[in-house]
C-alpha cells in the first residue's frame, strides 16, 4: 500500500465515522425533542386537572361532563356560566388535541401520543354539543383531521 493509499483509507474511514456521529447526534436530539414535547403535554395536562381540583364548581363540571359524555339533557341543566365555563374547558382540551396533532404531523411526536390523551375516547363520543361554537376556533386542516374522525 502506497501512503496515498492509506491516506485515503484513512479519509473515508474518517468520513463514515463522522457521519455515524452526526446520525447519532440526529437521532438523540429527535428522542430529546420528543420528551420535551410528552414533558410540556403532560405538564400542560396536569395544571389542567389541578386547576379543576382546586375549583370546587369547576370540578364539579369536570366529572359531571364526564360521567354525562355529551348528552344533551345534561348540557340543558347548566346556567349561561356554566355552559361558557364548560365551552373554555372544551377549547382549551381541542387546543391540546391540536398541539399533539400538530406534533405528530411535524414527526415530532409518533401517532401513539394522540392515544395517550385519550383521543380514541373522544372519537368515539363524537362531537360535542356545542363543537358548532368550537370549531371556529379551530385550525383548518385540524378541523378536517377531526371531522374526518368522527365521520361528518
Amino acid at each position: 500500500m502506497t501512503g496515498k493509499t492509506i491516506r485515503e483509507s484513512l479519509a473515508t474511514i474518517g468520513v463514515i465515522a463522522s457521519l455515524a456521529f452526526v446520525g447519532t447526534e440526529i437521532r438523540q436530539n429527535n428522542q430529546l425533542a420528543e420528551a420535551a414535547a410528552y414533558q410540556e403535554l403532560g405538564i400542560a395536562t396536569a395544571d389542567d386537572w389541578l386547576e379543576a381540583a382546586l375549583s370546587p364548581e369547576l370540578n364539579s363540571l369536570y366529572w359531571g361532563r364526564i360521567r354525562a359524555g355529551d348528552d344533551p339533557e345534561w348540557w340543558a341543566t347548566l346556567t349561561q356560566a356554566e355552559r361558557d365555563q364548560m365551552a373554555s374547558v372544551l377549547v382549551s382540551t381541542f387546543r391540546m388535541f391540536e398541539n399533539v396533532y400538530r406534533q405528530v404531523e411535524l414527526g415530532l411526536l409518533p401517532p401513539e401520543a394522540l392515544q395517550s390523551m385519550g383521543w380514541t375516547t373522544t372519537i368515539q363520543d363524537g362531537p360535542p354539543t356545542i363543537w358548532p361554537d368550537l370549531r371556529p376556533l379551530m385550525d383548518s386542516t385540524f378541523i378536517d383531521f377531526i371531522e374526518g374522525a368522527w365521520g361528518i
